[in-house]
């Protein structure tokens, strides 16, 4: 599991890089908060399903719409969580918006990471 993790959190750094800047750049041009966080959201779950099936659990697996769904569902549950936590810490207890992200990410990552290892890919394991 240690590997498995290790991995996680190479693919979430580059995930919620791209994610962060989207987010960023978005709302700096004027798009809401919640905009900017969906929209930066989605360029991170392309990243994290394609590396997520090709490298993480140690395994190749193929896509499918079984696995694409599930995965998708644990990520949406997980976008929901992150953007609600963004936009009450934001507006609500007026953080920045940077320490808002970083909060809903924490959420995000727990989720996707458990999510994953106990639901997306545990029918799969041998």
């Amino acid at each position: 599991m240690i590997n498995e993790l290790s991995r996680f959190v190479i693919v979430g750094t580059l995930s919620n890089l791209a994610n962060f800047l989207i987010y960023k750049m978005l709302y700096l041009f004027g798009l809401s908060l919640f905009s900017s966080s969906v929209i930066g959201y989605s360029i991170g779950i392309i990243i994290s399903y394609t590396l997520g099936r090709l490298w993480v659990f140690g395994k190749v697996y193929p896509s499918n719409s079984e696995l694409f769904i599930s995965f998708l569902l644990i990520y949406i549950v997980g976008g929901i969580g992150m953007s609600a936590l963004i936009v009450t810490s934001s507006n609500i207890f007026n953080l920045d918006y940077r320490i808002s992200w970083l909060i809903g990410a924490t959420f995000a990552f727990t989720n996707n990471f458990l999510g994953q290892k106990f639901i997306v890919f545990k029918q799969k394991r041998s």
